[in-house]
């Protein structure tokens, strides 16, 4: 193509950050300036910000839990993708669909997300076996009760992939809840869409135009399809609350641990009665975490509806502390987030 103008690279920006309710693709960190929050413009969830992260380091925070979109080379990886969108859209005899999608499949370098109204065996196999090294995510409707099962049973062969269910068979009141697009889409780069569904009919069927295969390779177009089709449904079936706090997670070791150097450990009642001060009340971050197991786990709707009614009755920080598991510190920033007490 001797008229291509290489200034056109310029245009090309790839994914730069998966939501992690909705995993909808995202092509900046998803905060506003003029808000001072960080919200996805998808499903709405909010990003609460923490010691640990202001609301401007979501992507800081997305990068940490793995929800950063990185591609090696994106401009080769976007033309060999691109390459087999072309040989497909040519029809041709020696490049079947299925080669194609098997094909794309391996060529996936961070995620693969997908809805289908069926899945085949060797589809799945394919997809298994890529989710040894990338996260693979999918909703599969109309799926017969003992593949149901195989599925949920031997997850751990495959822990990066994860199928959102719905069963043939259910009742017919549940219809209209259940997803009927066919889409998937491979690193935010190429997307297939149609008729077709995931399974070997579908697919070589649509070689004899008995079915249908578009391909998508225009980046925005791909992020619309993907955050209006898979998206949402994705957030419905989430256990993600709609508010994530923005902390690390910091897990138990054997050797103590020096604490972040902002975390508020404030002594409780026992503490204060021993005279043990707030530097010396915690000599191993290992103890605090024994001591406030849940003080870095995200708080559900049903938490915060527990401490907005013992708060009201008038429930002590210091014993909401107890009943929560989680330090102080945690229970005042949680109470000024919600507003039950003013921020100083």
């Amino acid at each position: 193509m001797s008229n291509f103008d290489i200034i056109t690279l310029l245009n090309f920006t790839p994914p730069r950050f998966l939501c992690e309710k909705c995993q909808a693709i995202l092509f900046k960190a998803p905060y506003d300036l003029k808000e001072e929050a960080a919200k996805c413009s998808v499903c709405g969830v909010r990003y609460t910000p923490t010691e640990n992260y202001t609301f401007h380091q979501v992507g800081n925070y997305l990068s940490k839990k793995g929800l950063s979109v990185k591609i090696e080379n994106p401009i080769e990886h976007g033309k060999k993708l691109a390459g087999i969108a072309y040989r497909l859209s040519k029809a041709e005899s020696s490049y079947p669909p299925m080669k194609a999608l098997f094909e794309a499949i391996d060529s996936a370098q961070h995620f693969i997300h997908f809805t289908t109204y069926g899945l085949s065996y060797s589809i799945y196999g394919a997809l298994k076996l890529k989710a040894q090294s990338i996260s693979i995510k999918g909703i599969a409707s109309n799926i017969q009760p003992d593949f149901a099962k195989e599925i949920r049973e031997h997850n751990k062969e495959a822990e990066k992939l994860e199928i959102q269910i719905f069963e043939q068979g259910l009742p017919s009141k549940d219809w209209e809840s259940i997803p009927h697009q066919k889409l998937i889409v491979i690193d935010g780069l190429l997307a297939f869409k149609g008729a077709a569904n995931m399974t070997e009919s579908g697919w070589r069927k649509s070689a004899n135009g008995r079915d249908l295969i578009e391909t998508v390779t225009n980046v925005q177009k791909i992020a619309k399809l993907h955050n209006n089709l898979f998206s949402p449904i994705w957030a419905q079936l989430s256990k993600t609350d709609n508010e994530i706090s923005m902390y690390e997670k910091i897990p138990l070791a054997s050797n103590p641990i020096k604490p972040p150097s902002k975390v508020e450990v404030t002594p409780t009642i026992v503490e204060i009665q021993s005279s043990e001060n707030l530097n010396n009340g915690y000599k191993n971050w290992n103890a605090f975490l024994q001591k406030y197991p849940n003080a870095y786990e995200p708080w559900s709707e049903a938490d915060d509806k527990l401490l907005k009614e013992k708060y009201m009755i008038g429930m002590k920080v210091n014993e909401l502390a107890l009943l929560f598991k989680r330090n102080p510190g945690k229970i005042r920033l949680r109470l000024k987030e919600k507003k039950l007490i003013k921020k100083k």
